[in-house]
């Protein structure tokens, strides 16, 4: 080998151990992908929610016992503090009442003597379908990474949009109710039960947490005139799972 060769050996030696040196100091360390903090929450829920100061239209009846109602929320969560995480989100729901006789021995429609001539007389039912969209803030007494409980409240604005049904298929009443809704519960997280597959979702998926999470919420007036003169304040209990990305 001659000296040209022998210095260009060298360099090219040398180039290569600065640029090792270079990424192990520049490159991400392992496991970096899990470290990331999450920056947006997505809840899914089921809840049962009353009607406590409802009445139907025409009848006067109000509805008891609970409904059943699902709801989808998109959280972006801003605000990561020693005192706990703050999020602004958007919600969207679903939600139906139990069926209520609203009227007993009702006269038979031409359509139902159709179809069965020998009825003297029916009972009339009513059912309420509302679908709520709300804006929130919500506080997370988030601590530690990975913290397996955490507590939370949750306070925003919400507009109901309602239909009141009868059996006959015709509606009766529509409109809308202004709302505030405020909220407190608890989540659990559940990355621990399977802690390998929540660490490949974490690198491939960006999922950081999944969360098992239960609130009592209760609905109020928000203070401005509902025009419609529907009152849909009450409370609903929800569970559902929680995603942090």
């Amino acid at each position: 080998m001659t000296s040209v060769d022998q210095r260009m050996n060298t360099l090219y030696k040398t180039w290569m151990l600065l640029a090792s040196l270079w990424l192990g100091v520049t490159a991400p360390p392992a496991g970096a992908a899990e470290l990331r903090p999450a920056r947006f929450g997505v809840v899914l829920g089921y809840g049962a929610p009353t009607y406590s100061h409802f009445s139907y239209a025409g009848s006067g009846a109000g509805i008891s016992g609970r409904g059943h109602a699902a709801q989808a929320r998109l959280e972006w969560i801003p605000l990561r503090l020693p005192v706990g995480t703050f999020s602004v989100g958007v919600g969207l729901g679903f939600a139906v009442s139990p069926r209520t006789v609203t009227l007993t021995n009702a006269t038979p429609t031409a359509e139902e003597l159709r179809k069965d001539s020998s009825i003297v007389s029916v009972d009339r039912s009513n059912v309420l379908v509302s679908i709520p969209v709300e804006t929130y803030l919500t506080y997370r007494a988030e601590f530690l990474e990975d913290q397996i409980v955490v507590p939370f409240a949750r306070v925003g604005p919400s507009v109901t949009f309602v239909r009141q049904a009868s059996n006959s298929g015709a509606p009766e009443r529509a409109g809308k109710f202004f709302g505030l809704e405020y909220a407190a519960g608890i989540q659990v997280l559940l990355n621990a039960i399977d802690g390998g597959a929540a660490k490949s979702l974490r690198i491939n998926a960006g999922l950081q947490q999944t969360y098992l999470t239960v609130e009592y919420a209760r609905k109020t007036d928000l203070g401005v005139k509902n025009p419609d003169a529907l009152d849909l304040r009450g409370d609903v209990i929800r569970a559902g799972l929680r995603f942090q990305f």
